[in-house]
């Protein structure tokens, strides 16, 4: 895939209203989300929805299918309240994709799960897990094979045609106290590495219990900041920490400069 004027070619393309005048000079990230919907069709009306208060530049379906809402050089509503690293209102300085999931889910009595609409999730796409910014496991709706493939795909191209880009992160980094998307059945390092950002490590046997437990990678001024899960499930920042300095020190070699 490429971009050519701020459009991905070959993607369905569908304007948005709910836009800022002013444009984007420079994205510098890349913002990740899940929909908290069950489809394309539907979550598309609501992002264009004249009126409306949300939008995004990309919506990928779960089979895969892509469609713009804006150029990336418009300021789309995907962010709200936002801050990173000092930086506040990110919707001026990013690019952002919704991913069509429903998020967290409940389970009834009878073992069924449902979406906040109510909507039945089936059990076989449903993954227990600890949110990075949580303690306690809830259920969530997984991302399928096709949908994390075509993302990848966008987000190296996005990463081609916008080399200002200097992170790739999820609404919950950049607004932790009321947003858990893309949550954690979203693969991040996988992702990373499949769109190009990241380098694939060499195995290293000694690292696999790390990798595991990493939640997060961050490359800024030469450090390497990592989040990892702790053995009950929480969740530390490891800096310069015993426990990641080789973790740390490894990654530095393999994550882009």
């Amino acid at each position: 895939m490429k971009i050519e004027n701020h459009i991905l070619v070959g993607a369905q393309f569908k304007q948005t209203p709910n836009i800022s005048g002013l444009k984007i000079v420079g994205p510098r990230f890349l913002i990740l989300h899940y929909t908290a919907s069950g489809n394309v069709p539907g979550t598309v009306d609501s992002l264009t929805r004249k009126g409306g208060n949300k939008s995004a530049h990309l919506v990928i379906g779960r089979a895969g299918e892509v469609v713009q809402l804006a150029s990336f050089d418009q300021r789309a509503w995907h962010c709200g309240q936002s801050e990173w690293k000092g930086l506040e209102s990110l919707n001026g300085y990013s690019i952002g994709i919704e991913f069509v999931n429903w998020g967290d889910l409940t389970e009834d009595k009878d073992g069924v799960f449902r979406s906040w609409a109510g909507t039945i999730v089936p059990a076989h796409e449903v993954v227990n897990a600890i949110h990075k910014n949580e303690t306690i496991p809830r259920d969530w709706q997984d991302f399928t094979p096709a949908q994390l493939a075509k993302g990848a795909e966008v987000a190296r191209a996005i990463l081609e045609a916008y080399p200002s880009i200097e992170m790739i992160l999820g609404h919950d980094d950049i607004a932790p106290t009321r947003k858990t998307d893309p949550g954690p059945a979203f693969p991040m390092n996988q992702f990373l590495i499949d769109c190009g950002f990241m380098d694939a490590p060499e195995p290293d046997p000694g690292y696999t219990e790390y990798m595991a437990r990493a939640m997060h990678f961050e490359h800024i001024d030469g450090e390497i900041y990592v989040t990892l899960s702790d053995s009950e499930g929480g969740i530390t920042e490891h800096i310069d920490d015993d426990e990641a300095r080789g973790l740390r020190d490894w990654l530095t070699k393999i994550l882009p400069e």
